[in-house]
């Protein structure tokens, strides 16, 4: 330690901390390479964490202004070819992060407004009507279904509809299983013991995705089912399960038979 003013000529006096004039001789350190830094073994603590401060400044201001990073082309990161530092990479990939956080969010919400309706019960009672080549749908009977849930209360379970409660994309699907257990069960040679049941409108003939039984052989159980994804419906459209019966045959309802109606917003 040296002191350029202390009271004293005498080149191998002592100064105190406390010295205005106090110069270190701690002044050899490289801010590359920690390992050659050099203390004089007369330096005091103070002037050892002094200079170890200077050294841990000059090293991060390094750091943050480096241009160790090589991009070739422009990237996910939205970087341009080119050197950049560790701190414009870091913050490109914060930007990232960020953005990918409101992202999730959308989606969560999205997923959020994904609702739908699913109904199911025993198929009601349908009444045989005479093959004709111009039956339509309008002469199909309306499956009043029980609700299992109903997310937008969308679904009418007196009136069997379902009236569209925004516009988007739909899955549509349905089932229906009936049983006739006596005679030749389904089979009518007369009839060509023809089921259809299908997702249509409730006074149209206008139809989204239907399916068609016919026994050639002596069956004892009738099954439908059919499905559509991505489905575009405008709020206030109405969408209904029916089943027209042309196999001659009565159908009474039985317990264990069943229709489901599932309708689903995917968009």
């Amino acid at each position: 330690m040296s002191c350029s003013s202390c009271g004293s000529v005498n080149n191998n006096c002592s100064c105190s901390d406390n010295c205005p004039n106090r110069a270190s001789d701690i002044t050899v350190f490289d801010c590359n390479t920690f390992n050659v830094i050099e203390i004089p073994c007369d330096a005091s603590l103070c002037d050892v964490l002094g200079l170890l401060e200077a050294y841990t400044t000059n090293m991060v201001n390094e750091l943050s202004n480096m241009t160790s990073v090589s991009v070739a082309e422009l990237n996910c990161l939205g970087l341009e070819a080119g050197e950049y530092s560790v701190q414009q990479i870091t913050d490109a990939i914060n930007s990232i992060i960020c953005g990918l956080q409101i992202d999730i969010t959308s989606i969560q919400n999205q997923i959020d407004e994904t609702n739908g309706m699913f109904a199911r019960s025993v198929p009601v009672d349908t009444n045989s009507i005479a093959p004709n080549i111009g039956t339509t749908w309008t002469d199909g009977t309306t499956q009043i279904l029980t609700e299992v849930y109903d997310d937008d209360s969308a679904y009418n379970a007196s009136t069997g509809i379902w009236t569209c409660p925004t516009t988007g994309r739909y899955d549509i699907s349905f089932y229906v299983h009936m049983t006739r257990s006596t005679g030749s069960g389904w089979l009518n040679l007369e009839s060509g013991s023809m089921l259809r049941a299908g997702i249509v409108h409730p006074s149209l003939n206008n139809i989204y995705v239907g399916s068609t039984f016919s026994a050639t052989t002596i069956q004892r159980h009738a099954d439908m089912s059919g499905g559509l994804n991505g489905v575009p419906l405008t709020a206030g459209n109405q969408l209904c399960l029916k089943v027209i019966n042309e196999s001659g045959y009565n159908y009474t309802s039985i317990e264990g038979d069943v229709c489901s109606l599932s309708i689903k917003k995917t968009k």
